[in-house]
């Protein structure tokens, strides 16, 4: 059931999966697939060694990542070695690769690897 004092979250979804809602349970296997079919034309494309996933579902020891995992690993796709990990940062990742960025331009040193 969704919280009637604020707006639904994603984290909503996971909790009423992990409740035994059905619909909940295929919304989120539904979107593990999708999102298994990105990764691949992403790894298809730019063969990363790493794919980081983050965000609001996205939460280390979260169901959808661990049906996105599951789904990597069934996918075998023999072009790419590449591993998904969980984001380590969570929220504040965006505003601290921002400060990171700026403080290097600042510096006149540029972006890692690219001065």
């Amino acid at each position: 059931e969704l919280a009637k004092d604020r707006p639904p979250h994603g984290g909503d979804l996971e909790d009423a999966a992990a409740d035994g809602d059905p619909a909940a349970r295929q919304a989120l296997e539904q979107a593990a697939g999708a999102l298994v079919t990105g990764l691949r034309a992403v790894a298809a494309a730019l063969d990363p060694d790493v794919i980081v996933l983050g965000g609001g579902l996205i939460r280390p020891a979260s169901r959808l990542f661990e049906l996105v995992a599951a789904g990597w690993e069934r996918a075998h796709l023999p072009w790419t070695e590449a591993t998904l990990e969980c984001a380590r940062l969570g929220d504040e990742a965006g505003l601290l690769g921002a400060a990171l960025l700026f403080s290097e331009q600042g510096s006149g040193r540029g972006p890692r690897g690219l001065a």
